[in-house]
């Protein structure tokens, strides 16, 4: 089995860490009242893509913290400023009579600063973890 250079394991405790507290997509777009999950992910994901709707202002760190797919699609509250920015544009449909309440997904895109002191906590708790391991 190869090694991981120093570079290979900090970008693996990043990713450990990153995945461990971003939250499941589609519990942060059923914060947007009357939506289709799958419409409002297309919409997240061409943003991305496009870098759109604030994604063209994020560093490659904060990009990679928008939208992750390994056993399931999960997302952080910078994805879920993307998705306030994509919702006030009119780029998510919504299905009729709709709410335009999305105050709990802007309470949810608030808590960037908590998101990374959890994120910065589960990256040193991982590499911990491998330093005792080795």
């Amino acid at each position: 089995m190869e090694m991981l250079s120093e570079q290979g394991k900090i970008r693996l405790a990043l990713a450990r860490g990153e995945d461990a507290v971003m939250d499941p997509m589609k519990s942060i777009i059923s914060l947007i009242p009357d939506v289709k999950p799958w419409l409002a992910m297309k919409a997240l994901h061409a943003a991305m893509r496009d870098q759109t709707h604030g994604a063209e202002y994020l560093s490659p760190e904060d990009r990679s913290l928008i939208w992750r797919q390994d056993y399931g699609r999960k997302t952080s509250p910078i994805g879920g400023r993307i998705l306030v920015n994509l919702f006030r544009d009119g780029m998510i449909p919504q299905n009729r009579p709709a709410s335009q309440d999305i105050s709990a997904l802007i309470a949810y895109s608030d808590g960037v600063e908590d998101f990374r002191v959890k994120l910065r906590q589960s990256i040193a708790e991982y590499q911990l973890h491998e330093k005792q391991s080795a």
